[in-house]
């Protein structure tokens, strides 16, 4: 995230992932959630297509809005 801050002319896309440092047990939706991430990764240029392949795995709460 610094990188992208202090120089945005190198990034060209940026995705942050908060996590917490702790042993936890994951939950099944946040399971699906990091499955459907990893089986579009690469695939997709941009928000409406990871949007569209995911939305069968992913619930609408973690969709962000349109704007």
């Amino acid at each position: 995230m610094h990188l992208a801050l202090q120089y945005p002319e190198v990034v060209q896309s940026l995705m942050v992932i908060d996590i917490a440092p702790m042993k936890k047990n994951v939950s099944g939706e946040f399971q699906r959630y990091a499955k459907s991430m990893m089986q579009i990764n690469g695939k997709v240029k941009t928000k409406k297509e990871a949007d569209v392949m995911m939305q069968e795995d992913v619930p609408v709460c973690f969709v962000a809005p349109r704007r």
